[in-house]
This record gives structure tokens, C-alpha cells and sequence, in this order.
């Protein structure tokens, strides 16, 4: 589907789906295929967007075969910025274009079972989150969790209890001037939007989703990258915080 045809359907309740990928041929074609058919089944009208994020595996390759054969599916390439900054364009280039946002990955790290909940509760919400149950994590990652967690409800309000998971419904219209102000190099969005939604006092739904952990490919985020990305995630929605008052007062 073309941008000028997804601008005219706007104002419909339609679903843009945003997918960062980066080297995940080997969990690809299941996450295509589960979700392909759970949205199907909920019988919402949705485009994935996914944006393979310099890739040097076959994702790229994977991707085109299944953009050839559904049109539902609309394959973006881009040089290699990291996970959260893909994410961020994927906001900023479809938040004009759909009713609804829906943010997950491509690792097959949870799947689709427990979407049509979210869906089907979506009227009366502004923010939909899949919260990680069962979630294995190293002693690096735990601590980083909890300290993205310690530095949210610090400087927001506190409320949700898995402020980075990459599984979010988000209703357009009330992110909209938030994503706009989001400088283009965040390093992590999702940290910034879970702050700001309950600093906003926005309409939040929880809802437990199993975490089943990475089956293929590897983790790219380790030891030193991991600490310093994060530091830099800290440091960015430190200043966010400063300045949100602004936005909040503007809605």
C-alpha cells in the first residue's frame, strides 16, 4: 500500500504494525507467519512496517519474499543505527498514517497468543503493554532492567511494571505530539513513551505475556555496548523528564 493511500484510510480503526530486524533469519518466517495469522483472525485491518536494520544474514532476503507475496507486509532497509533508534523512525514515519501503533520484535521472544486481548480492549485505553512474565535474564541484563525500571519511576510517575517491552499498543492520536519531540537519535523510545503516558495520566491497560527468551540468533546488546547504551538511554530520559511539562500541559 502506498503512503498516499494509508493517508486517506486515516481515521479508520487501523493497525500499523512497527518491526525492527536485525539479523534474525532464523526466527523470521515463524514470527511472519504467527502474527500474519493472529492479526488476520482478529480481523483487523493492519500493514506491517519492517525495518531491517542493515541486516548481514539472509533477513533481508526473507523479507523481500514475503513483502512479494502479501501486501500487508512493507519491507524498509536502512543503515545500521541500533535497535531503539529503528524503532523510533518506525513511530515517526507511520504515527500520521494508522489509529493504532503496535511495537514488537522479531526474536520470537513472545508471540502472538495474547494480542487479540489487547485488541479487543483497545476502546478504552490510550497505552496497551505486554508485561514480560517468565523472563530469563543474565545478571547484566537484570540489573539493567531494574535500573531502567529505578530511573522511569524516579523521574515519572510509577505504574507500569515493564517499562521497555517491545510488545505495545499505542493509540496514535494521543502519541502523536510526544513522537514528534522525540529527538531522532533516542536510544531508547519505549523508555521515554512508558514515562511519559503515566506522567500524562494516560489510559493504561497491563497485560501479562509469556517471555519465552531468544531460541535463534544472538544477542547484540553485551557487556560494554550494553552498559553504554544504557547510560545513554539514562542520561536522555533524564532531560526528557525536565522538559516534558510542557507537552503534558498541552494536551
Amino acid at each position: 500500500m502506498s503512503e498516499g493511500e494509508e493517508k486517506k484510510s486515516r481515521g479508520k480503526d487501523r493497525l500499523g504494525v512497527v518491526i525492527p530486524v536485525y539479523n534474525e533469519e532464523g526466527a523470521l518466517s515463524v514470527v511472519l507467519d504467527s502474527w500474519l495469522a493472529a492479526l488476520t483472525a482478529c480481523g483487523c485491518e493492519f500493514v506491517m512496517h519492517l525495518y531491517d536494520d542493515g541486516s548481514r544474514d539472509a533477513s533481508a532476503a526473507i523479507l523481500a519474499d514475503y513483502a512479494t507475496k502479501d501486501s500487508r507486509v512493507v519491507v524498509h532497509h536502512k543503515a545500521n543505527t541500533g535497535h531503539g533508534m529503528t524503532v523510533l523512525q518506525g513511530y515517526r514515519e507511520n504515527i500520521g498514517c494508522f489509529s493504532w501503533l503496535l511495537q514488537i520484535d522479531s526474536d520470537d521472544e513472545m508471540g502472538p497468543e495474547e494480542f487479540k486481548t489487547l485488541w479487543t480492549m483497545r476502546q478504552n485505553f490510550d497505552f496497551l503493554i505486554g508485561i514480560r512474565t517468565g523472563r530469563r535474564q543474565t545478571l547484566s541484563r537484570k540489573l539493567v532492567s531494574w535500573g531502567a525500571q529505578l530511573v522511569v519511576r524516579t523521574c515519572f510517575n510509577g505504574g507500569i511494571h515493564d517499562v521497555n517491552c517491545p510488545y505495545r499498543l499505542l493509540r496514535c492520536e494521543a502519541f502523536a505530539p510526544l513522537i514528534a519531540r522525540m529527538p531522532v537519535g533516542t536510544y531508547s523510545p519505549n523508555l521515554i513513551i512508558s514515562g511519559w503516558a503515566m506522567t500524562a495520566r494516560l489510559r493504561c491497560y497491563q497485560l501479562p505475556v509469556q517471555h519465552w527468551g531468544r531460541s535463534t540468533g544472538v544477542v547484540t546488546l553485551r557487556n560494554w555496548k550494553l552498559l553504554k547504551t544504557t547510560l545513554l538511554s539514562i542520561i536522555q530520559l533524564a532531560v526528557f523528564a525536565v522538559r516534558h511539562r510542557t507537552l503534558v500541559n498541552e494536551r
